[in-house]
């Protein structure tokens, strides 16, 4: 049976602790913490999130970040050779797909080259039902190169090319057309015919091994008459988009044919008319210099500039066009502040704003309308100085994470990611992390770095890319009500788990860091006599002990219990203290449940360990 600490000491339970809060004075902040980083609450504690890991290797090394990520879902897709979700990143000149099956760790092969460099590409799938076919497109624009689609047809070579081969064998032709080009590694080849799983009348065949990707060439030249757009949202069978290079477009939306009972959509007619399924486009001069996001809310589009929330609907009733245009809210910041950074998780809104951080667009209770509420003022001093005007943001779905990259300073590249847990209502900072965009590709969040032409596949593994993942977390500063006199201190309690061979460090910080700090090393080794190793039981690894009955086995696996009373060897007057859990070596792995003090009390009679420091 454990013991019950709450006579001895004020205990602190950490599955109660609401993360990082720095909008009020550190001895005030009550169950949270006035630093943190790289720190995860769950349902364990908190301790170390886990970290990212490489994915592939590419034909081409771009000098700048990652500009876009989109993950390209097709339709009617039964075979298992042929990628059904389609990973596309843009850098530099160029726009480029995944071959999960190249190399050794997958490749990336280029799509489009030639590009205008660095510039921000938009996406719009638009899989259509033809005459009992499925017709995969999606359409992509950068703003500057034509209005694009693709079929998003892939496949991988199966056995290796020597070179100038008029038949090419592949694991699958089923999506691809049925004469036209594909491109090998990048490379173009014509072809006149196809079977089910070769390229027939083939010209231009490169050198290529086994596994090498293979991808139908995408149409950039049939709508060079559409809008250049590079911010796109595909919603009641239409193609809405805005952006650009320039500032032509900046406040205008523009959107696409809608269906009727007699037609289909048309997603290539941007071709303004008055019906009321016919395309258009619609200016917002309120409210700041551009459009910088749109998303669909019920029946209508939301658009959002920096200091104007604007909805976006037509008049049903009406068999011609009558649009109409209602304002949420106006007012300084209350919009979106970067291009492109909102994102949606179940019934509720959240971007990113220019000056304070990550806000929510949500429901009034019992009522329709929306109002936006900021999520980050109450870490506002922390983030006074951040730079959002190259924010990104994401929801991770499996962590239910609301993820925002900025940047910790201006003029530098993102850096830090501010992690907002829904459920949780908690916010943590992630720090050391490069990213310029996200994107979940087959259930996992990935995302683009924004210093190199890389992509990393996010809450992989225990290291950043093979790197030390420093965690820290710092408690408010403890007065214990006795603001202005000494408190004699000799005991801290704290417990959690640790795995075998790791480490969580505990420092003591008192009267605001003017006297010498305190510090010990916990280890997770079962010799140490306050380190308990779990006992499995019939139903598996601790299904009924110390965790949630259902929780993930890879988590539960090797930890152990630890609980110890740090103590001093003489009694510590101070004014105040404040508490320091951190590791920094490679592939840590702690959580702690519980801390607390014991001021003024004598607790050399304790049942548990006293580690003296």
């Amino acid at each position: 049976m454990e013991r019950d600490f709450s006579t001895l000491f004020e205990i602190q339970n950490a599955n109660q602790n609401r993360g990082l809060w720095t909008a009020d004075d550190p001895t005030v902040i009550g169950n949270a913490f006035q630093s943190v980083q790289n720190i995860v609450f769950d349902k364990f504690g908190f301790g170390p999130r886990k970290g990212y890991s490489l994915v592939g290797v590419g034909d081409n090394t771009g000098t700048t970040g990652i500009n876009s990520l989109f993950s390209y879902k097709l339709s009617n897709v039964s075979s298992s050779t042929i990628n059904a979700e389609v990973l596309l990143r843009s850098h530099t000149t160029w726009l480029e797909w995944f071959n999960e099956l190249g190399g050794t760790s997958g490749e990336w092969h280029t799509l489009v080259g030639s590009l205008t460099s660095d510039k921000v590409f938009g996406f719009a799938p638009f899989n259509l039902t033809l005459l009992a076919t499925i017709d995969n497109r999606l359409y992509f624009c950068n703003g500057v190169q034509n209005f694009s689609k693709w079929n998003g047809a892939t496949t991988a070579l199966n056995g290796a090319l020597a070179g100038s081969e008029t038949t090419v064998t592949v694991d699958d032709t089923t999506l691809f057309s049925s004469t036209g080009t594909f491109l090998i590694n990048g490379t173009s080849v014509t072809y006149t015919g196809k079977t089910a799983t070769t390229f027939t009348g083939c010209s231009g065949t490169p050198a290529a091994a086994d596994n090498d990707g293979v991808a139908e060439l995408p149409d950039t030249t049939t709508l060079s008459a559409l809008p250049k757009i590079n911010h796109l949202l595909t919603a009641f069978s239409r193609i809405w988009g805005f952006g650009g290079s320039g500032t032509v477009h900046g406040n205008r939306l523009f959107y696409s044919q809608a269906g009727s009972a007699s037609a289909v959509p048309d997603p290539e007619d941007f071709t303004a008319a008055s019906l009321l399924v016919d395309p258009g486009l619609r200016d917002f001069p309120e409210g700041g210099p551009n459009l910088n996001a749109i998303i669909q809310a019920d029946d209508k589009i939301v658009v959002l500039k920096e200091d104007v929330i604007n909805t976006y609907t037509f008049d049903y009733t009406n068999s011609t066009k009558q649009d109409i245009v209602g304002t949420l809210i106006q007012g300084p910041d209350v919009g979106c502040g970067a291009r492109g950074a909102i994102t949606q998780a179940k019934d509720r809104f959240f971007y990113v704003s220019k000056r304070g951080g990550l806000k929510m667009l949500g429901r009034e209770e019992g009522s329709a309308l929306f109002r936006p509420m900021q999520l980050t003022e109450r870490i506002l001093p922390t983030i006074k100085d951040f730079d959002f005007a190259s924010a990104a943001i994401h929801y991770d779905q499996k962590n239910n994470f609301i993820l925002v990259a900025c940047a910790s300073a201006s003029g530098i590249d993102n850096d830090t990611i501010i992690a907002y847990d829904i459920r949780k209502d908690v916010i943590t900072l992630f720090k050391n992390i490069a990213a310029s965009s996200f994107v979940t590709y087959k259930g996992n969040t990935y995302f683009g770095h924004s210093i190199t032409s890389k992509v990393y596949k996010l809450f992989d593994g225990l290291t950043d890319n093979n790197a030390n993942i420093n965690a820290s977390a710092t408690t408010q500063t403890y007065t214990f009500d006795n603001i202005g006199t000494e408190t004699s201190l000799d005991g801290f309690y704290v417990e959690g788990l640790i795995k075998n061979s790791r480490e969580l460090k505990v420092r003591f910080d008192f009267n605001d860091d003017t006297l010498p700090s305190k510090a010990v090393t916990l280890t997770g080794d079962t010799a140490n006599n306050y380190v308990f190793a779990l006992e499995p039981n019939t139903f598996g690894e601790n299904e009924f002990g110390a965790y949630p009955f259902g929780g993930d086995p890879e988590e539960l696996t090797g930890f152990n219990t630890f609980r110890v009373i740090i103590g001093f060897a003489q009694p510590i007057n101070a004014f105040n203290v404040k508490v320091t859990f951190w590791s920094s070596g490679v592939g840590e792995q702690w959580r702690v449940r519980n801390y607390g003090w014991s001021p003024m009390r004598d607790n050399s009679e304790s049942e548990v360990i006293k580690l003296i420091i």
